[in-house]
């Protein structure tokens, strides 16, 4: 638990997610969060991506900054952190977490992408 007056914004932190296990990280912290979904088109811009020969990782990175700056845009002067995660296995992009058993014997690289914004 994080000492009384941590959070020294006069509003809570923004996050740009709809994930329960990233909420319960954070308030896992002491901080004080608000929810707001980006609502962006998170396959669009995967496969927008996947076309011009990205990687896993830069997938990764360009949707939490979608997400920040989605939400950023509709909520100026606050403080907005968004994230992403992918997997790349053997070559081969998942938006979605997979079961351990389908990854067995197979080289896997899990990224994790966040972007924060003011």
């Amino acid at each position: 638990m994080m000492p009384a007056g941590f959070w020294l914004g006069d509003k809570p932190l923004v996050l740009a997610s709809g994930s329960s296990a990233r909420r319960a990280l954070l308030e896992a912290c002491g901080l004080p969060l608000e929810i707001i979904k980006s609502h962006v088109n998170e396959k669009a811009i995967a496969a927008t991506l996947l076309e011009s020969r990205h990687s896993p990782s830069e997938i990764a990175i360009a949707l939490a900054h979608a997400k920040a700056e989605a939400v950023a845009l509709k909520h100026p002067r606050r403080l907005v952190l968004a994230a992403d995660q992918t997997l790349d296995l053997e070559g081969s992009l998942f938006m979605k977490q997979i079961g351990r058993a389908s990854c067995r014997g197979r080289e896997e690289i899990s990224v994790v992408a966040v972007s924060l914004k003011k």
